[in-house]
């Protein structure tokens, strides 16, 4: 934690992983998912083939190559058509059953709502910067009722720019008038949201996963370790004072 040497005015979000604990959310839609499979495809073979293709057609949605309606057929259509199904009905059903199931989740990550409850005690802004869809990204916003800790949100698909493009983060200092050095970046996804935003002069936090605990010198905390890395600068408070 030896970035601190100044306070900071803002501090930057990632939504999925970071906040919301999109992990159980979606395994809980896909345990529904494979209910519409009905016994004539092997669940674990589909997610397989699901998670080797939906990488790249997500990439293909940010870089706006499909639009947003391909991009949900095809990360049904595309394992089913793998393991010989070439059916668009089908996989619609299965996309409308994932997006009801994992839309409704209001899990956060471990220590998210102690960590937002400080900072709204601090002098800061607080910005939510995401990439993926708007109407899905808005509706995990209103389920997680984040209007409560938030100034503003950063949706790719609505900014036309998403992570790690430099734009989705300069813009954010341009619109609130702020230096990167005056900024945090907290998330989980070390290529998207620390790389970038350090490589920009932003202070950085990452979070998520412990599995891998250190990568290229820097460390992965627990989110709820937020909190005292906030307690060190200036002014900020104990949580025991608040």
């Amino acid at each position: 934690m030896s970035q601190i040497n100044q306070p900071i005015k803002l501090i930057i979000f990632d939504l999925d992983r970071t906040l919301f604990d999109w992990d159980e959310a979606q395994q809980l839609a896909r345990n529904k998912v494979n209910e519409l499979f009905a016994g004539y495809l092997n669940p674990a073979q589909f997610w397989t083939i699901y998670n080797e293709l939906h990488e790249d057609l997500f990439q293909s949605f940010l870089d706006r190559k499909l639009s947003l309606n391909e991009y949900r057929l095809y990360r049904y259509l595309k394992p089913l058509q793998r393991l010989g199904v070439n059916d668009e009905s089908l996989a619609t059903r299965l996309n409308e059953c994932f997006l009801k199931n994992v839309l409704q989740s209001t899990l956060f990550c471990a220590g998210a709502e102690d960590v937002l409850n400080y900072c709204q005690n601090l002098d800061v802004k607080l910005i939510l910067l995401t990439n993926g869809p708007v109407d899905g990204q808005y509706q995990k916003i209103q389920r997680l009722s984040l209007d409560h800790w938030f100034n503003a949100y950063y949706i790719s698909e609505e900014k036309q720019v998403a992570k790690p493009e430099s734009a989705a983060f300069l813009n954010i200092c341009q619109d609130f008038a702020i230096q990167p050095q005056e900024c945090l970046m907290v998330g989980d996804d070390f290529e998207i949201d620390i790389l970038p935003a350090a490589a920009l002069g932003f202070k950085i936090f990452w979070v998520g996963n412990q599995n891998i605990m250190q990568r290229a010198g820097l460390k992965k905390y627990r989110l709820i370790e937020l909190i005292p890395y906030l307690m060190q600068l200036n002014g900020a408070p104990n949580p025991s004072e608040i």
